[in-house]
This record gives C-alpha cells, structure tokens and sequence, in this order.
C-alpha cells in the first residue's frame, strides 16, 4: 500500500518532488525521458526506496523513510509502531520460516517471550490487534494526506484514530 501511496503521491501531488531526497536522486537520464509519465514517477519512487533505504527499514520505520521526503511522515505512538513491527515478523515468519521463530524475530519482537523453534500462532484477539494497528496508520495516513492538501481533520477521524489506539494500548498492556 505505501509503495502505491507513494506513486500516487508522486503522480498528483507537485509538492511532493520538491524535497531534497526527490531533487537529489540520481540515474540512467535518457531512459528516464523517454519513459512515460507513469513509468517515470515509478522509476522515482524505486529510486527513492534506494536512497532512503527502505528496505532495511523494520516495522513503521520501512514506511517513515519513504514518506518523510514526501511531506508525509509523522510521528507515529510507541503502541502503534510496536504492534507494526510485531504484525510485520509475524508475518514473516508465517509466510518464510513456515511459522518457526527463529532469531531475528526473537530479536525483532522480544516481548512476545517466544523461544527459537517455537511454533507461532495468531490468536483472534493478536489478529484483532493487528487489524486495529492497521487501520489506526491507514487513517493516519489519510489524515496526513488531507493536511498535505490543505484541509484539517474531521472530529470523526479523530474519534476513529483514538479508539483504534485504545485498543492497540489495551493488547499492548496485556501482551506485555
């Protein structure tokens, strides 16, 4: 989602080339111009992720990196960036190490008190979390992209955003 984001804001949002990560990037100059519009804002944005190195980025850091030159990053709250790293091993795990935890997620989420070789498992209440972390940074973001635009945030939005951290902040306080 942050890599179409960034397109995007690429794409629609003039304000967005004007950062010095934008204006800094280098490469192949011919290729670039002959490219098509929508080619070119890709190159840019695979470009950026090389820059900033995003992807050595863990949790919400791998997402900041891209969206700080943009005029879109923010602060993000601790329970928020914990539950993005946790939900982002996790996931990891499950899909790479066939739900084995191995090191680095012992070292990326040591919270959790899972073991190497320990079989991980989502239960409802985690996968509750989980959703609830991910549409606390997805209104973030379009809160972010309102205020890039001009506009200020609607009273719902911020009812939204603090109910969705309630709940991260109570997982949290259990899991700990």
């Amino acid at each position: 989602m942050i890599d179409d984001l960034v397109v995007h804001l690429l794409l629609t949002r003039k304000q967005c080339l004007q950062g010095a990560a934008i204006r800094g990037i280098q490469g192949p100059l011919v290729d670039f111009a002959v490219a098509s519009e929508s080619d070119r804002v890709y190159i840019l944005s695979e470009r950026l992720k090389e820059t900033v190195k995003s992807r050595l980025g863990k949790g919400d850091g791998r997402f900041e990196s891209l969206l700080d030159p943009l005029g879109m990053g923010g602060p993000v709250p601790d329970s928020i960036r914990r539950m993005l790293m946790e939900h982002s091993q996790v996931r990891n795990v499950l899909v790479h190490k066939n739900g084995i935890a191995d090191a680095k997620f012992l070292e990326h989420c040591p919270w959790l008190g899972a073991r190497l070789g320990m079989q991980i498992q989502v239960s409802g209440v985690r996968f509750a979390a989980y959703t609830a972390t991910n549409h606390w940074y997805m209104l973030e973001l379009s809160r972010r992209m309102d205020a890039l635009d001009g506009a200020t945030i609607n009273a719902r939005d911020v009812e939204l955003l603090g109910k969705y951290k309630n709940l991260v902040d109570t997982y949290c306080s259990k899991a700990s």
